[in-house]
């Protein structure tokens, strides 16, 4: 594994919130040098493109995930080097078992247990081989301009599968939009007898807002995935150059879920 920095590094366990599920909010979560890098080397080109290797989501979200990188000239060893010290399984090791050791215990008893006995890594998008083991992944996103108000992500459940997510905002400097943050919300027990969409969709007026990541450079959320985990993307106006971001998870064996919808 590299030496790259890890987005935890500049994190203590001493900030973990818990309302209104369990998240770190991570601000300068790399070092300025390397966000520069990062950032200046981002692939925005590429992926506003329509190459067989991004995934077209809904027309207007482009990603590429890290096991399509070898496939793509245009993407840096730099970024190689990001995605391979945060998919790595110390990291998702440290991310479960001292990071969220203590809501996991809480929501999911003994379920560390049981991940120390498998095997952890990158997701290979076969069924044969990803089978019987932890999943880390790595993507990169773009969220392109499409009209003002609009809102790549309405309230959601994450996948019953993933047990952490890390969204990590890289804003470029030229970028004058607002809003496209990420709001966080509370649920009462009632949310759970309520008829859930497509992706695990609800409706705002079933949820209680509770608190808005503005979408900042440089700036990370780690949560832990739980049937109270609602969240959404803000809707952005005066969109003009691409929304970009990181999203790295960890999964659960393939068939596996914490929760029901």
């Amino acid at each position: 594994m590299s030496s790259f920095p890890s987005l935890l590094d500049n994190v203590s366990r001493s900030q973990l919130r818990l309302e209104p599920f369990p998240h770190y909010v991570i601000e300068n979560a790399l070092p300025i040098d390397t966000y520069a890098k990062l950032s200046k080397s981002f692939p925005s080109s590429y992926l506003s493109s329509d190459s067989s290797h991004v995934i077209n989501d809904r027309g207007h979200t482009r990603r590429l995930l890290a096991r399509n990188f070898p496939l793509v000239s245009d993407v840096p060893q730099t970024w190689c080097d990001f995605a391979d010290v945060h998919t790595h399984p110390s990291f998702f090791s440290a991310v479960t078992s001292f990071f969220l050791q203590q809501p996991i215990e809480i929501y999911y008893p003994g379920l560390l247990s049981k991940l120390q006995n498998l095997d952890i890594s990158l997701r290979s998008g076969e069924q044969s081989i990803d089978s019987n083991s932890c999943l880390t992944d790595f993507q990169l996103v773009a969220n392109l301009p499409h009209g003002d108000n609009h809102s790549s992500r309405s309230p959601h459940l994450d996948n019953p599968q993933q047990l952490y997510a890390i969204l990590y905002y890289m804003r470029s400097t030229d970028d004058q939009s607002i809003g496209g943050g990420l709001k966080l919300y509370s649920a009462s027990n009632y949310v759970k007898s309520i008829t859930h969409g497509r992706n695990r969709s609800i409706d705002e007026q079933y949820l209680t807002p509770f608190d808005l990541l503005p979408y900042k450079s440089n700036t990370a959320i780690l949560f832990l995935n739980t049937r109270k985990s609602y969240h959404s993307v803000q809707p952005i106006f005066s969109q003009s150059v691409i929304r970009r971001s990181v999203n790295i998870i960890g999964e659960l064996p393939p068939g596996s879920r914490l929760f029901k919808i």
